[in-house]
């Protein structure tokens, strides 16, 4: 069931309605109707964008990974509202840069976190949203504009899932872990890689002896892989081999995951930091599949 600020907010984003209720960023309920109504309009626009023509627009970054313009628009925008309701916080993002700021707020925004996956027109891209007081993440949220579905994790309350209306179904909320089907083995989603072969086959042959129930490789955006952790099912195996994770990397979907009673941990099953991890790390809210899946993965290097 909607709560109060999520339903006001889809209204008032339905109505395309200006937000007129004077900002309290001291409340956290006022930063959490800020969030949600920021997502839904830009996953106006990343839906759109999905069913526009993107081959022209492309950029690569020195890194040769993609961005589109409309990204830092979207980041643009967000500062732009900042300065509005909370013109102190800071803004940091993947495609406009900014500093955090550790004796402050700020908020950390991927607006196409898996741009791959958007541009390859796949459903596994996501918006990520983290929200930072003192170097804590107090309210991290994550959207995906294919399902229709918006979550976070708001400090202190469990992690909920908005399902927005897509066929003429009524819009609905849900409190997370999901419930889910008994299941002796678990579910596991690794995040496929280029040095990702010998986790992988390991992760197969585990399956194969029934130690495992499924094992999917997605890919795409690790925030959209973490809401799928918090959600209670499956398990997920990211080996993080690149450069230490940015405040809009992983926070708000570590959020969202621990929020739901479970947890994000590195191979020696202590749990992460929000920002500036590096290395392997695997999420779940059940501690015995995350447990189960580090002893098949205990050799540390099947993950080199």
């Amino acid at each position: 069931m909607l709560t109060t600020i999520e339903k006001e907010a889809i209204q008032a984003f339905r109505r395309n309605e200006a937000d007129t209720r004077p900002a309290d960023q001291d409340d956290r309920g006022s930063w959490l109707r800020f969030g949600i109504r920021f997502l839904l309009d830009t996953g106006r626009i990343v839906r759109a964008l999905r069913f526009g023509s993107l081959t022209d627009t492309v950029e690569f970054k020195s890194d040769r990974s993609p961005s589109l313009p409309s990204e830092r628009e979207i980041e643009k925008n967000l500062q732009q509202r900042l300065r509005k309701f909370a013109p102190e916080a800071k803004l940091v993002g993947e495609e406009t840069g900014g500093a955090p700021d550790p004796d402050g707020v700020f908020v950390a925004i991927d607006p196409v976190d898996g741009t791959w996956s958007l541009l390859n027109r796949c459903e596994t891209h996501a918006t990520s949203l983290a929200f930072f007081d003192n170097g804590r993440v107090f309210l991290g949220m994550v959207l995906n504009s294919v399902t229709g579905e918006v979550a976070y994790a708001l400090e202190a309350n469990p992690s909920r899932l908005i399902q927005l209306s897509l066929f003429g179904e009524h819009d609905d909320a849900f409190e997370l872990p999901l419930s889910q089907p008994s299941s002796a083995t678990p579910l596991v989603n690794v995040h496929p890689g280029r040095k990702t072969g010998r986790l992988v086959g390991r992760l197969f042959d585990a399956w194969s002896r029934d130690e495992i129930c499924m094992v999917k490789a997605s890919g795409g955006s690790p925030s959209w892989a973490l809401l799928e952790a918090a959600k209670g099912a499956f398990t997920y195996v990211n080996t993080w081999a690149g450069k230490p994770a940015a405040p809009f990397d992983l926070a708000a979907g570590i959020s969202l995951v621990r929020n739901a009673g479970g947890n994000v941990v590195d191979l020696d099953e202590r749990p992460i930091d929000f920002s500036g991890h590096q290395g392997p790390f695997i999420a779940g809210v059940d501690p015995k599949n995350i447990s189960a899946i580090l002893t098949t993965l205990q050799d540390k290097g099947t993950w080199k």
